[in-house]
């Protein structure tokens, strides 16, 4: 199998920070030029979560929200790919959706993502 990198684009108004984390594999970079966030782990072992610990990267942005955001999530972070083989040379690309401040897969953030103007 060989390497597996995740990719995401930063979009307007979200930057990067520097601050990182991961398990595995190389540390997170980020392309100014491009705002494309990348990470690449020479092998994730098939039996993650139970033999092996687990495989990821963490990283900080930052928001500076503007009004035209008023009332709604704030995008973080664009659909993130996800390329790799699999032991048998087969490729795999699993995509996924955006991030928002609506932080959906957190059940104690889930709704209470809108950006709000502040009160004056």
């Amino acid at each position: 199998a060989g390497r597996t990198v995740v990719r995401a684009a930063l979009p307007p108004g979200i930057e990067w920070t520097n601050r990182v984390a991961t398990t595995a594999g190389d540390g997170v970079a980020y392309d100014a030029a491009t705002r494309t966030i990348t990470w690449a782990v020479d092998r994730v072992p098939r039996t993650i979560g139970s033999t092996y610990p687990n495989v990821s990267a963490s990283f900080e942005l930052a928001l500076t929200p503007d009004a035209s955001m008023a009332g709604r999530p704030a995008r973080l972070l664009g659909e993130s790919v996800v390329e790799g083989m699999d032991a048998l040379g087969t490729p795999l690309r699993i995509t996924a959706s955006a991030v928002t401040t609506e932080l959906s897969q957190d059940t104690r953030a889930r709704g209470k993502g809108r950006v709000e103007e502040s009160k004056k």
